[in-house]
């Protein structure tokens, strides 16, 4: 998610520049509305996110296309994530957004791996924190 989301900044960033330079400054301040979920807007600013996700923008099209991204992490039959991965992946691809379409092509090529931890709900976390050299694993024990 970590990806789609740097791949919506980077729509985010260059569809601002064409607006500005055609004295549209919808996007202008709008960075963190697009970088988080809806459910983490602040309230004062529902109402103004809500008509930039309605609106024509790439960065709207964009926002969605990773905001249904995130169901994939919820299914846990093999078959249903795949179809489901598939869909979303057409989408992507037919986004005619260049950012989206690099991190749908490397989801793609990440996906057994993906479909694993959806089924079994593990990650390498405790691995990561045991191994050498690690962040508060390597203590010398004095006497």
């Amino acid at each position: 998610m970590q990806h789609m989301t740097e791949a919506v900044d980077i729509v985010r960033r260059r569809e601002n520049r064409l607006l500005i330079a055609a004295e549209d400054d919808r996007l202008k301040g709008t960075k963190y509305l697009w970088l988080s979920s809806k459910e983490n807007v602040h309230p004062k600013r529902r109402a103004e996110f809500r008509f930039l996700r309605g609106s024509d923008l790439k960065t709207a099209r964009a926002w969605a296309i990773k905001e249904n991204l995130l169901h994939l992490w919820s299914y846990r039959v093999e078959g249903w994530a795949r179809r489901f991965f598939s869909q979303w992946s057409g989408w992507a691809m037919l986004s005619r957004l260049e950012p989206i379409k690099a991190v749908a092509r490397m989801i793609d090529r990440r996906l057994d791996s993906i479909i694993t931890h959806c089924r079994h709900q593990l990650t390498n976390a405790v691995a990561e924190g045991l191994r050498p050299g690690a962040t508060g694993t390597s203590r010398t024990l004095r006497t």
